[in-house]
């Protein structure tokens, strides 16, 4: 994917799905960030087989990525569950 050409801004992934989810409905999947085992991560599903979720352009590793992961800049991420079970996140 060429990021230079995606709309991002900067937020996290949590001020991304919740109102999303006050909005819409659907659900809020949460578990533990794929770039860092210490930020929990949430996304956002209509129906538990296309996700969608706000991940940072260039993630932060370690603390500095704990640190920064209140407010990053990043892009809305569309997986199909099955892209996630393949791997292919």
């Amino acid at each position: 994917m060429d990021l230079n050409s995606v709309k991002s801004w900067f937020s996290n992934c949590w001020l991304y799905a919740v109102p999303k989810f006050i909005r819409e409905g659907g659900y809020l999947i949460i578990g533990w960030s794929p770039r860092n085992r210490y930020i929990p991560h949430v996304s956002w599903s209509r129906d538990l087989q296309n996700l969608e979720g706000f991940v940072p352009i260039s993630p932060k590793k370690g603390w500095i990525g704990v640190l920064t992961s209140p407010f990053f800049k990043g892009y809305v991420k569309h997986n199909t569950l099955e892209e996630i079970r393949n791997g292919e996140e």
